[in-house]
């Protein structure tokens, strides 16, 4: 007998993986609340009172986080008709293709223009773990960038595959596999821009001074 989707889904549910943080043993971090999207968060500077800088960061966010929602749509419509169409399909690669220009791109300009600089802020002003080799966010949202490039490419390359093949049980399953995993990398990117915007971004306010900003333009 055949081996569907819906099996497959009976068998091992799709569930988004928890996102990993700091270590607890080393007390509560400013980038792993309680609450991961917790809206009892204090931030200090609304969009308005960031710097331009940042604020252009945060515009781009804001357009990802448009395309996720697009993409979390189509994985949806591919889990409710256990295939993949060529409609789904179009709409899987516009995502990726917008994942490899646009985000990307954001997150290198991140890389080599803010993080530098605040990561030796947050040292200063101890903002880091108590270990030999100090960890700040700044080194948690590196991870992540890297994190989110490996998965996303496996999960292209996934429903690539899946589109080219004739075998139904392998599609079935290679779907399955492609759908869990973005449903992960969905949370994981959504948890990844709350923590820039509302709390690292928030941490650069505070601990950058107008000369610091100077420096970046």
């Amino acid at each position: 007998m055949d081996l569907d989707l819906k099996k497959l889904q009976e068998i091992d549910p799709l569930k988004p993986q928890k996102e990993m943080d700091l270590s607890e043993s080393e007390g509560c971090s400013p980038m792993a609340p309680p609450d991961e999207f917790s809206p009892n968060i204090q931030k200090k500077f609304k969009f308005d009172q960031m710097h331009p800088i940042l604020q252009n960061y945060m515009v781009e966010h804001k357009e990802f986080l448009g395309e996720i929602e697009d993409f979390k749509n189509v994985i949806q419509e591919i889990k409710i008709d256990r295939k993949l169409t060529e409609k789904t399909y179009r709409g899987v690669m516009k995502f990726f293709k917008y994942f490899d220009e646009g985000f990307i791109e954001h997150n290198r300009h991140e890389e080599r223009v803010l993080f530098p600089l605040l990561r030796k802020r947050m040292i200063e002003n101890g903002e880091h773990s108590q270990t030999k080799n100090p960890i700040t966010p700044i080194d948690v949202l590196e991870t992540e960038h890297i994190e989110a490039m490996q998965l996303g490419a496996v999960i292209a390359n996934s429903f690539s595959l899946a589109q080219k093949l004739n075998h139904e049980d392998s599609i079935n399953y290679i779907l399955h596999y492609a759908m869990a995993q973005s449903f992960s990398l969905i949370e994981a990117l959504k948890l990844h821009i709350f923590r820039e915007d509302d709390i690292v971004f928030n941490l650069t306010m505070t601990y950058f001074s107008e000369e610091d900003f100077k420096s970046l333009e």
